[in-house]
């Protein structure tokens, strides 16, 4: 009965991960015409300094100040895979106390869905967020690499305590930690799918999540 639980709960949060991941994308979308609109606005500017040049001088002054402000910068990560994208803009957005060091190639994998990297991703960063908590220079360092048919993924966030494991979940710092912490059993859950494996390690105050995953058919899971 416990185990039927875990895993109704598990399917539960693959859901609304996959939920979280169509939402993100949405905003990623927006982001994309802000960029454009951004692009088209910078133009207008320079046309309208050469409007200043030809006379219209304080008004037209006036109204570029206005365009700066409105076309003010905003963090969008481009990785060129749109849900990797959708997901990393978002936890940026949401976290800007967070110092976020990314460094994520374009990927090439046949065998390795999407939907799949982003949820592993979304999870992963959730809990390195979470472990920031508290900490006087909170950061995220991202690492993922591929060679050939390995791709590797190297999460690291600072931590002010080492975390605690119950049946293969880390224990939440949230409220009610038992109805949290099933993100690593979700990670646990796709590495295994792809064949690969997760671990972590604190040293000197530092929490690292490494996953690896192979871009090889996955493994069917057995009918019930």
């Amino acid at each position: 009965m416990r185990v039927q639980q875990e895993r109704l709960r598990l399917d539960f949060l693959e859901r609304q991960n996959q939920d979280q991941v169509a939402h993100y994308t949405a905003l990623y979308d927006r982001n994309n015409e802000t960029h454009r609109l951004r692009h088209d606005l910078h133009n207008f500017l320079l046309s309208a300094q050469t409007l200043i040049d030809l006379g219209e001088i304080e008004k037209l002054k006036e109204h570029i100040e206005k365009k700066r402000e409105a076309i003010r910068p905003q963090k969008l990560t481009d990785t060129g895979n749109p849900l990797l994208d959708a997901v990393l803009s978002a936890k940026q957005h949401d976290s800007p106390e967070i110092d976020f060091q990314i460094l994520l190639p374009q990927l090439n994998c046949k065998h390795i869905d999407p939907m799949d990297t982003a949820m592993l991703l979304a999870a992963a960063l959730d809990n390195a967020v979470e472990g920031c908590t508290g900490c006087p220079e909170p950061y995220i360092q991202l690492r993922v690499e591929q060679k050939g048919y390995i791709v590797h993924f190297d999460i690291q966030n600072p931590t002010h305590n080492k975390p605690r494991e119950q049946l293969g979940r880390l224990i939440s710092t949230k409220p009610e930690p038992e109805k949290h912490g099933y993100g690593v059993l979700s990670m646990r859950r796709i590495a295994e799918r792809y064949n690969g494996n997760l671990s972590w390690t604190v040293e000197d105050g530092v929490f690292t999540l490494r996953v690896l995953l192979q871009d090889i058919p996955p493994i069917s899971s057995p009918k019930k």
